[in-house]
């Protein structure tokens, strides 16, 4: 079977080459020609770059079973040890060689994840100032999205102290720029809510001195209940019951009543 080894090996069919290896080892685990021709193949498999690193680390893990099975049944004899020393060295090299692809590697992903956050974190600190700055309740809305995007792909498991300092300082004065805001456009919406409300029995107020002799007044009203009570200031409710008094003096008991209950089934649509 060890032409059979060969051939797949010789066509660059690894895979089928380890798989018929790997047979031919374990049923002959002390002969030094198969044990060669196996490590071998599996060391060549340990260094080739082109292999995924978890491939690479399984092929060494491999040649390391290998060669301890290799030297508890091979026949020993001086020669033997000396050809088993070397492989061991042969192996601590690929291993040390792998171990410091692999650092730099790392060294250099970790290197660019530093660099991208500290862009992101710097994009983060611009859009925060620009957030404090904004009076438009839309373009305020999309700086919030735009913050939670960057906030969403920085990596922050892999935070170096400075960049955590940094980013706990932009989440509390981000967190506190967005109460402010956030109050702010609650504040100035409840205004032209108060507003809208105030003309509505403004105009309410003026048709119905202006048609006291009509004797459908629900006409008049069709607007007057349809602000919610909650939002409106302590000045507008005091004009909404002063206007609310004026058009209850007008009416008689019939239409009082029904105004009454029209108030209170009335469904608060204004916004």
């Amino acid at each position: 079977m060890l032409e059979l080894f060969n051939k797949y090996k010789a066509s660059g069919f690894f895979t089928e080459a380890l798989m018929v290896g790997r047979n031919l080892f374990n049923k002959n685990s002390g002969n030094a020609d198969i044990f060669n021709e196996y490590f071998n193949l599996l060391c060549f498999q340990a260094q080739n770059a082109a292999n995924t690193v978890a491939d690479r680390r399984q092929f060494i893990s491999q040649a390391e079973v290998a060669l301890a099975f290799y030297s508890e049944n091979t026949d020993l004899n001086e020669a033997k040890v000396k050809e088993i020393q070397a492989r061991e060295a042969q192996l601590t090299g690929i291993v040390k060689i792998f171990n410091e692809e692999i650092d730099k590697q790392n060294t250099l992903v970790a290197d660019k994840t530093t660099k991208d956050n500290n862009e992101r974190l710097h994009l983060l600190e611009k859009l925060n100032i620009k957030l404090q700055n904004l009076s438009n309740k839309q373009e305020f809305d999309k700086v919030l999205g735009q913050i939670g995007s960057i906030d969403n792909i920085l990596e922050k498991d892999v935070f170096c102290t400075s960049q955590q300092e940094r980013y706990n300082q932009l989440t509390k004065h981000c967190t506190e720029a967005i109460n402010k805001k956030l109050a702010v456009f609650e504040r100035n919406e409840n205004i032209n809510y108060n507003q809208k409300a105030i003309e509505a029995y403004k105009s309410t107020f003026d048709f119905f001195k202006a048609n006291e002799n009509n004797e459908n007044h629900m006409k008049i009203v069709e607007r007057f209940f349809s602000f919610d009570a909650s939002r409106l200031f302590n000045e507008t409710l005091v004009y909404y019951n002063h206007v609310y008094s004026y058009i209850l003096s007008k009416m008689n008991d019939d239409e009082k009543f029904i105004l009454t209950k029209y108030a209170v089934m009335s469904e608060r649509k204004e916004g």
